[in-house]
């Protein structure tokens, strides 16, 4: 891992995206579905520093883009790490109730320690904000709408929250 170091991304900065013509993720809806605006919550006085460094972070990243206007629009959902940190997550709740579900079966978890088992290399490293390395669909980003005090925004990179993202990332 030291030898191939620069592979790694450490950052929002260091992170590579996939080519779109591989994977894109699409945001397929129930028929006849309501789009729903949430209005902005009000957010703790004392961590607003700490959101707007990170919607800048991800702004710089280009993992989340300006909207003005959208029919779907979420909350934020502030997250605090352990190193103390925060992580920024969006209520995709009313969107994930539309969302048409994956059928595809993920295989179960009893199974998967006969599968590696004979594995001559194994790795549990949880991939730097791995979603955010896949496109959201162009014609599905407004979907991902949240509000901030500071405006609008959608995410033109896959978020985390949303229902079947597990299974595309």
């Amino acid at each position: 891992m030291k030898q191939f170091a620069d592979v790694f991304s450490w950052e929002y900065s260091d992170l590579k995206t996939y080519d779109k013509n591989i994977i894109q993720h699409k945001i397929p809806l129930e028929k006849d579905t309501i789009p729903f605006k949430q209005k902005l919550r009000p957010i703790n006085p004392l961590l607003l520093p700490l959101i707007e460094k990170e919607i800048k972070k991800l702004l710089a990243a280009k993992i989340i883009v300006p909207l003005r206007y959208s029919k779907w629009v979420a909350n934020l959902v502030v997250v605090r790490k352990k190193s103390g940190e925060i992580k920024l997550c969006v209520d995709f709740r009313n969107l994930n109730k539309c969302y048409k579900k994956d059928t595809y079966p993920l295989p179960k978890m009893e199974n998967l320690p006969q599968k590696v088992s004979e594995a001559k290399v194994m790795s549990f490293l949880d991939g730097f904000s791995g979603y955010n390395q896949v496109d959201v669909h162009l014609d599905d980003q407004k979907k991902t709408a949240f509000t901030t005090p500071w405006g609008t925004f959608m995410y033109s990179k896959m978020p985390f929250g949303l229902m079947n993202a597990g299974a595309i990332f």
